[in-house]
């Protein structure tokens, strides 16, 4: 579904025609400098820009008034970053809380990187003094004809789940390694997929399923074993990352996401959008009517250093955040005089 259509006729503007790609993963950490040096080593993530801003309000995250720092962190899978990580550290006020404990908490979980070297980022992990749950192992093939995925899982030093992932074949050694996919955790697994499409406007890619319980599980705490039900689905645009949507049926999905936005942890989805009102006026169109109060914004942000952001935040039904990032104009553009003779 693209657009809404009233009695009347009229049919609503759709947010999929406006959201260029998806963006960017908030994750809030404790100590910067400490969560920068893990995702640098474990990760093929590194810092592109510092941001830092002055005391201002964040009417959208409910905050009269707040300070952060961060790094926004990219791979080298292209000549243009794709999907960029945002580790934010809160000064004032200070984060609260923990990353979720549990494998199966509703919530943005974990993020997933590929790899063609699955065992020597495991022995570099380890050898660094990072903790995997467990040594690279695969859990069972969730489609008939499909081969069976390895990897491992480690916890960053706040606890989100940070998996590492041996890429599918055709194998080629000399692709570098690159940011996948984000986990979203929820109990309906077909109503976040129809959110995603219907309201968000990405593609459905596929569907995995583990056929019965296997263990151990190695995806995080909480249990010894899993059996998942999992949706894929990416944006157009850019077909390097995925959103996957697990429902896991063993041990069951519990818990609700963070209450907090100062909670550590995977905060937020950004999608950019060309035009943050336009974006605004399609989304509360097709945004169904439970969830029309979730939506805030929209908020200038400065991120220092000349840096500015125009954003929009909205929850789905199990309270994962989104949030609409108005894109940024181009380096060097610039207002000119029209037409061209006016340059004579």
């Amino acid at each position: 579904m693209t657009t809404m259509t009233s009695g009347d006729g009229w049919r609503a503007p759709s947010l999929r025609a406006h959201v260029n790609r998806i963006a960017e993963l908030t994750i809030n950490v404790s100590d910067l400098e400490r969560s920068r040096l893990f995702y640098e080593s474990l990760t093929p993530l590194r810092m592109l820009r510092r941001t830092e801003t002055p005391t201002q309000a964040f009417p959208s995250l409910g905050l009269e008034r707040g300070r952060f720092v961060g790094y926004l962190m990219a791979d080298g899978s292209s000549g243009q970053p794709g999907v960029v990580v945002h580790l934010v550290q809160w000064l004032d006020p200070e984060p609260v809380g923990t990353a979720y404990p549990t494998f199966f908490h509703r919530g943005l979980y974990r993020l997933c990187f590929l790899t063609d070297h699955l065992a020597e980022r495991y022995e570099h992990a380890v050898a660094q003094g990072h903790a995997p749950f467990r040594p690279p192992r695969g859990h069972g093939i969730p489609v008939p004809g499909g081969s069976e995925g390895l990897s491992f899982v480690c916890p960053d030093p706040d606890g989100v789940a940070v998996q590492t992932t041996r890429r599918p074949a055709p194998w080629r050694d000399d692709l570098p390694d690159q940011l996948y996919h984000v986990n979203i955790v929820s109990s309906e697994i077909d109503r976040s997929r129809a959110f995603l499409q219907d309201v968000v406007g990405l593609d459905y890619v596929k569907r995995l399923t583990l056929p019965g319980p296997v263990g151990p599980i190695g995806f995080g705490k909480g249990a010894e074993e899993g059996q998942f039900d999992a949706a894929f689905l990416w944006h157009r645009g850019d077909r390097r990352f995925s959103v996957d949507i697990v429902n896991w049926f063993v041990p069951g999905v519990i818990g609700e996401p963070y209450p907090s936005p100062l909670n550590l942890g995977i905060q937020r989805l950004a999608l950019e959008v060309d035009d943050l009102d336009a974006a605004l006026a399609a989304l509360l169109a097709q945004i169904p009517a439970e969830l029309q109060d979730s939506v805030r914004g929209p908020d200038t942000w400065d991120l220092g250093d000349g840096l500015t952001r125009r954003v929009v935040l909205f929850r789905d039904h199990d309270g994962v955040g989104y949030e609409l990032v108005e894109q940024q104009p181009y380096v060097g553009a610039r207002s000119a005089p029209w037409p061209p003779e006016a340059f004579d």
